[in-house]
């Protein structure tokens, strides 16, 4: 067998073990006890994770600041890291692209949000009378 195959073998494997312990409702991480409802994990496994993540959160921060340093002085786009950046700017015209379509989506909901907030508050309508208005409707 090729590295690759025995690599794509054990990723099969450990998503199959994850799905078994997943449907039945065992903790995906140590596999030894129920995990908390709606979850995947037991609280054990679950503050061990967050721990972790606490206590290395800023090497991470800082490796990701140095990456995209590299990236930077070696002239690729900053988010994909693949292809090269368009000149004058940090990121590819993909990653760009990309960014403005969620970036314009995002303000597009931010949007809606706050003209449904002064709407509400032109008609003196809050959150709990909307609800109440359907529940009587039915």
């Amino acid at each position: 067998m090729t590295m690759g195959r025995d690599l794509r073998l054990k990723s099969k494997v450990c998503k199959e073990r994850y799905n078994w312990y997943k449907g039945r409702g065992i903790c995906t991480t140590c596999g030894q006890t129920w995990s908390e409802p709606g979850k995947v994990r037991c609280k054990a496994c679950e503050g061990e994770i967050a721990a972790w993540h606490k206590k290395h959160r800023e090497e991470r921060i800082q490796a990701r600041r140095e990456q995209r340093q590299q990236r930077i002085a070696a002239g690729i786009c900053t988010e994909c890291g693949k292809r090269p950046a368009t000149e004058g700017m940090r990121m590819c015209p993909r990653c760009r692209a990309m960014r403005n379509d969620s970036t314009r989506k995002y303000k597009i909901q931010k949007r809606i949000e706050r003209d449904i907030q002064e709407t509400r508050k032109k008609y003196g309508k809050s959150e709990t009378d909307h609800h109440q208005d359907h529940a009587r409707s039915d």
